[in-house]
């Protein structure tokens, strides 16, 4: 399955976006592939899998920054410019996790975050933690 463009991503803690396009991997098999094959995502773009605790860059040709989130969306673990074709321990803490081109992000361990819905008229909603994407 294709990831899916679901929303962006908000940084509670300084009140920024930090991925204005967020692409949903939630079925195994978008998770298996993640980024892989697809071209280097621009600054503002993101890939969530979602549920994960540890990723893999096996045929990856670009760099990438890694944030590990909990269930309630806050950063537990940071991992920036990780090379293609490696292995990450698993982060037993993590719920899902968030992928992005190598870059600067204003985001720091401990960090809270949100998603932010995109529905089919284009407008906004927060997605809660209780939601269905969660599950």
């Amino acid at each position: 399955m294709i990831p899916i463009t679901y929303g962006k991503i908000r940084n509670l803690n300084r009140n920024e976006i930090i991925a204005a396009k967020l692409h949903l991997c939630k079925s195994f098999f978008s998770r298996l592939k993640g980024m892989l094959g697809e071209p280097k995502p621009g600054d503002s773009e993101a890939y969530w899998l979602i549920p994960c605790k540890s990723i893999h860059t096996l045929a990856m040709r670009y760099t990438i920054d890694v944030y590990f989130l909990s269930k309630e969306l806050k950063i537990v673990k940071m991992l920036k410019k990780v090379k293609p074709n490696r292995f990450l321990p698993i982060c037993f803490e993590a719920h899902s996790v968030l992928e992005f081109a190598n870059g600067e992000r204003n985001c720091e361990m401990g960090d809270n975050l949100s998603i932010i819905e995109m529905d089919s008229h284009e407008s906004e909603s927060i997605v809660k933690n209780e939601g269905p994407v969660y599950r």
